[in-house]
């Protein structure tokens, strides 16, 4: 069974998906370009969203979704730690590769 995708923000039709699954869907927009959200951290009104661009998602969020500054500060020291993380995790995936 197929499920048209359709942009949240200005109703544009992006795809057509055999995909049920939100998350499966949402990975298959990324790969052709299109936006995926999910804003559960900010609200649980919406599940999982569509955009064509960044431009429609950001007039989404500022239209309905709601700012937590606690949450957005929080995001923020996470994605400022990505690289500490990244590196660590690669070290020891190095060390579990050389073992023998």
């Amino acid at each position: 069974m197929s499920r048209k995708i359709d942009c949240n923000e200005c109703g544009k039709f992006l795809f057509e998906t055999d995909k049920q699954s939100d998350g499966a869907a949402g990975s298959e927009a990324q790969d052709k370009g299109f936006v995926f959200k999910m804003p559960f951290l900010f609200t649980n009104k919406y599940g999982c969203l569509f955009f064509c661009d960044h431009v429609c998602a950001k007039s989404f969020y500022d239209k309905n979704i709601p700012k937590d500054p606690e949450m957005s500060k929080k995001l923020e020291e996470l994605k400022a730690d990505i690289p500490r993380i990244a590196k660590e995790t690669c070290k020891r995936i190095g060390k579990i590769v050389n073992r023998k």
